[in-house]
Parts: structure tokens; sequence; C-alpha cells
């Protein structure tokens, strides 16, 4: 590790060619002592190879590195973690954006705090975490509860590298959420800081929304995540805490599943099974989403038939 950084920002991508240049811009444009960028391309076969290599060549502090197979997403991000040379590797998304002085922020956060795991990078949402909340945070209720479970949001992340080589994040493979694997697994057992300013968004293209989420993809994504989620018990987490980490996923729940289903998504003896081994304790799965879950296909795709021949007329 070159002693000189302090700070990685790591962009684990695959196909993002769309929009990988304006979130290289958008960190090469704010570059500084104890930075450097590492672009970690999971075998793209789209423009992915130019932009990096454009940017690695106007650029010393950027480095480019290109695995020869798809290793999949979980690993490419470890990847990032553990061959970055920063003390502190901030993950981006390869269609997200660093805002203007997002990584001077972060870099003084991170040299005032160095004893901090994971710091979390507030983003333009709905779900808003107020000035108040931020700073140090000294156990894992207290850091879930000020940043309200929007550290899903792989950009808002900002892990110290030695923590994570020390984790066993190989068992959050194929998972597609090994950043909140790591998360729940050392939270609990450590100090954590929350900034609460908006420094990073994502890039408002409708891209990342077409390519995260697909016919049916939100429904097996969010069930992996509570299955993060069940391990929080045995890692010295509340109840309520708890309680409200099922609940930050399961509010979108009964949209996303008629969606889907409108869009021919077919639900399976398992896919159920999953919905109750996970939800069997909350009343509104039974009252809502099972119903939802049960109801025939044909008639949400009729409903959005007759939506969209309605929206003609208006």
């Amino acid at each position: 590790m070159n002693s000189n950084i302090i700070l990685t920002v790591a962009i684990p991508t695959y196909n993002g060619g769309a929009t990988l240049a304006k979130t290289l811009e958008s960190v090469s444009s704010q570059l500084m002592p104890g930075v450097e960028i590492l672009i970690s391309d999971n075998c793209s076969d789209d423009s992915t190879k130019r932009i990096s290599q454009l940017f690695e060549d106007k650029y010393p502090a950027v480095k480019y590195k290109r695995q020869d197979t798809n290793i999949g997403y979980d690993r490419n991000v470890d990847y990032c973690m553990r061959s970055a040379s920063g003390a502190f590797v901030w993950l981006l998304g390869d269609d997200d954006m660093i805002l203007p002085g997002g990584v001077e922020a972060v870099l003084n956060a991170v040299t005032r705090n160095p004893e901090v795991g994971l710091l979390f990078v507030n983003y333009p949402h709905t779900i808003e975490v107020p000035v108040i909340d931020g700073g140090l945070c000294r156990s894992g209720d207290e850091f879930l509860r000020k940043t309200r479970f929007k550290s899903g949001f792989l950009s808002s992340n900002v892990f110290q590298k030695e923590l994570w080589v020390k984790t066993n994040v190989a068992q959050y493979f194929d998972s597609g959420w090994i950043h909140m694997g790591f998360i729940v697994e050392v939270a609990s057992s450590i100090t954590s800081y929350v900034e609460p300013r908006e420094l990073v968004d994502y890039i408002r293209d409708g891209t990342a929304l077409m390519r995260w989420g697909g016919s049916g993809s939100y429904i097996h994504t969010g069930l992996k995540l509570v299955s993060i989620y069940s391990r929080m018990p045995g890692l010295g987490y509340s109840q309520i805490t708890r309680r409200m980490a099922y609940l930050s996923v399961k509010g979108g729940y009964w949209k996303n599943i008629c969606i889907a289903k409108a869009k021919g998504f077919a639900v399976s003896p398992g896919l159920i099974a999953d919905f109750v081994r996970l939800y069997s304790g909350f009343p509104s799965f039974w009252l809502v989403d099972l119903p939802i879950l049960l109801c025939p296909g044909k008639i949400f795709q009729a409903l959005f038939w007759m939506y969209k021949k309605l929206s003609l007329f208006k």
C-alpha cells in the first residue's frame, strides 16, 4: 500500500461506458495529494476500456485494471477494496458522481478520524439525514438509525481497507450486497462516521434504473438483502434496529410485485417460501404482500394494458 495515499476512489464497473466518463470527470476534477482513482473493469465489451485509458493517460493518479473474465459484482467490489493503495476506499458506482467539494470533505473526515471503520456519505433522497445526526457513531444501532439504512447505495460508503481485509466478506459473494454484508458484520463493534452533507449522487439519465431493475429483479435483490439482515441477531443489534432493517426493504414490495407481475414476472413456490421465511412475523405480509404474490399475473397485465390505453386519451 502506498503510504502517501489516504483515500482511494474505487469504481467497480461493467459495461458502464454510457456514464463512466461523467463519473470520472466528477472525481478527476477534484484530485488532490493523498487521493487516487482505481477503476476495476469486469471484462466489459463496450467503451469502458477506451474511456478508462483516456483518463489513465491524462491523470497519473488514475489506475485502470481489467479482469480477464467477468468475476461478478461482489468479487469486483472486493478486488477494488484489496487493490486500493489508500487506507480508506470510497466505492463509487460507474453511473454515479461525486459532487463538488466531496473528495476534500471525505479526505478531511478520515484524516481527522483515522479510527473509523466505515463512513456514510449522504446523497439526495426523499429520506433525509439531518445535520444533527452527523459525526461519530459508537454502535451499529446508532449508525443504522442515523443513516436510515441509506447505505444500500454503494456510492455512499467509505470503508477502512484494513478492516475489510480482516472481515470474512467472501460469505457475501453472489448476494449483490457485499458492501451491506460488510456493514452489518462490523458496524456493531467499531466506530463509524456519518457525513450528513449531500456529497454524491447518481447520474440522472435513467440508465441506472434500467440496468439495476429489470423485471422482477428488485424482488429477488431485496430478499437477498433481507437475508443479510437476518444475521443481525447474532451480531449485537437491538430488536428495534432489526425490525427497521426488514421494513426498510419491505415497504416498497407491494408496488414492485405489481409492476413485475404486469411485465410477466412469474412467482415460484420457492420465492413464496423465501418471503414466508423472512417476513412471517409481519402481519402486513399476510394481509398485503402475500395476496398480491398469489394473485394471477394476467390480472396485473390486464390492468396495465387498461392503464396504457386510458393514458392515450389524456
